[in-house]
């Protein structure tokens, strides 16, 4: 599962046809739900981070996490009204994520997309912006991991 972010032209045009680029999981357990959000960081740039949100809950998000489990590389594209940029990158987070595929699988709980929304939104007040949940994500103590 390859990673696929949309940029308007303008701001894809600025990138360098090669970037370093880097993978983060962070999860949030809230006893009855969980959450991960899978972060992307091109070249150490703030403004070039970018988030996407798991809810380990539905078949999609186990799905998701079971995919990042196996170690194979990935590849970051970014798009426009085309594929402007191609950057391969290394999977570094398999481990964290088979973490959270397992402990998603034997939960026996069910939680309903309005608590889900609600542990979201309750993230996203405390980092509004993909830049300030990559550098807390470097400090386990901001969530508990599962």
């Amino acid at each position: 599962m390859d990673i696929y972010i949309r940029l308007d032209s303008w701001l894809a045009g600025l990138l360098p046809r090669t970037a370093r680029s880097e993978l983060r999981m962070v999860a949030w357990d809230a006893s009855s739900v969980f959450v991960a959000a899978l972060l992307v960081r091109l070249e150490d740039e703030e403004r070039l981070t970018f988030e996407t949100w798991i809810d380990a809950g539905t078949e999609i998000g186990r799905n998701i996490l079971k995919h990042y489990a196996q170690p194979s590389p990935r590849c970051i594209y970014i798009v426009t009204d085309r594929i402007e940029r191609r950057y391969p990158t290394d999977n570094t987070v398999s481990e964290i994520a088979m973490k959270l595929y397992r402990e998603a699988m034997s939960r026996t709980d069910v939680w309903t997309k309005e608590r889900y929304d609600e542990l979201f939104r309750m993230i996203a007040r405390r980092y509004p912006a993909s830049r300030h949940l990559w550098n807390a994500s470097v400090d386990e103590s901001i969530y508990t991991l599962v």
